[in-house]
């Protein structure tokens, strides 16, 4: 599905009935307009891949709980992510962030305790700044995708 970029606004919950659109979109392509995923929009989709913008700047509670993202990026813009925007996302492995501008957590990632998250810079991660968090920068994730 591929969001017209005159849309600057999404209603919460707008996909998560399935009433105007199927349950089941697999890749979503956001409005460059659009400034903030509301709570419940994805909810329960059955979405494998988003294409969250550069200018989205908050993501609201539940925004993406129980789909099937795999492998999410989330823009430098993002300002905002509430910790339960990737609830019940058990299928999701890695987390790829632009930048850092939210203060990224571990309660902020699915439960399922293997999700690696990748920083997109080449400079050294400071690890202390994400305890519990499987935190690489773009030279480790290169290094630790040759180990598999």
């Amino acid at each position: 599905y591929h969001m017209p970029n005159t849309v600057s606004r999404i209603a919460p919950m707008a996909f998560t009935d399935g009433k105007y659109y199927p349950r089941k979109l697999e890749d979503i392509f956001l409005s460059s307009s659009l400034k903030e995923i509301p709570d419940n929009c994805f909810r329960n989709m059955k979405i494998y891949g988003v294409s969250i913008t550069e200018g989205i700047e908050s993501i609201g509670k539940y925004a993406f709980a129980n789909t099937n993202l795999v492998c999410p990026t989330l823009p430098a813009s993002l300002l905002h992510l509430a910790t339960t925007a990737f609830s019940d996302c058990y299928v999701m492995h890695m987390l790829n962030i632009k930048e850092d501008n939210f203060g990224l957590e571990k309660s902020m990632l699915p439960d399922n305790g293997e999700v690696k998250v990748i920083i997109e810079t080449f400079e050294p991660v400071e690890q202390s700044k994400y305890p519990d968090v499987s935190v690489m920068n773009l030279s480790e994730m290169k290094k630790w995708l040759m180990e598999i």
